[in-house]
């Protein structure tokens, strides 16, 4: 037990270390990509505004922890899953360096989705909500970014949905046909999920949940692949 402890506090301490070392890098570089990225980030002819002076330094901190956190994230799912690789057979353990950068890749391509396809939708929605009820939104660039790096942050984890399906797919606790079984309730908790992360509109709601459920339809083409590759992970039944 103290060993396993040992190993987390191990892993624990590279990635911490390695988060403070980007967040470095991120401040020391910030005065090339700031000013670009706060133009990038705000949308169409949106003015955002700060509303005391201590927030323009809550700002630029949330911006470079985010920022170092992208940075470091395939080497944080590498220390998570190399955590695990101890009690992993031999050739089991090579598998770990790739499905970290699974981990890695769908993450970030889960923060793409929301950056260019999913935030944007919220904003348009609320936008065209201001217009119709004739309110003049002041909106804080605080909250802006708040609300966008929360976006970033579900999708990000929602996105590693393939990912986890196929890590337990590999080691033969989920098959296809137990999936399959589940899809019509897989398809109701990605609708009732949309719901709860976007607001009350139902096509908005509905262009969120597609993407969920193609998520969930590529979890099960990749965990029949890998039936077909691995069958002598899967006990006959």
């Amino acid at each position: 037990m103290l060993g396993h402890f040992g190993e987390l506090r191990s892993r624990l301490l590279k990635a911490g270390i390695a988060f403070i070392v980007a967040v470095l890098i991120m401040y020391i570089s910030s005065h090339w990509w700031m000013h670009p990225f706060i133009h990038e980030i705000k949308r169409g002819n949106m003015t955002l505004h700060a509303f005391s002076f201590t927030e323009m330094i809550q700002i630029y901190v949330m911006i470079i922890f985010f920022g170092a956190l992208l940075l470091v994230s395939p080497i944080i799912f590498y220390q998570l899953w190399a955590f695990i690789a101890p009690g992993l057979h031999a050739n089991e353990r090579g598998f770990i360096r790739r499905y970290s950068t699974f981990c890695a890749f769908f993450f970030l391509a889960g923060i793409a989705f929301a950056y260019f396809i999913g935030f944007p939708l919220i904003i348009h929605f609320s936008l065209n909500l201001s217009g119709i009820m004739d309110i003049a939104p002041v909106i804080g660039f605080k909250e802006y970014l708040s609300e966008l790096l929360r976006w970033l942050l579900i999708f990000g984890i929602l996105f590693q949905l393939p990912v986890v399906l196929f890590g337990l797919a590999r080691f033969g606790l989920i098959d296809a046909h137990q999936l399959s079984k589940s899809r019509k309730y897989v398809y109701f908790a990605c609708f009732v999920g949309a719901s709860i992360v976007a607001p009350p509109d139902l096509l908005l709601n509905i262009l969120l949940t597609i993407p969920l459920i193609l998520l969930f339809e590529v979890s099960m083409v990749i965990v029949k692949v890998t039936q077909l590759r691995h069958p002598q992970t899967f006990p006959e039944k």
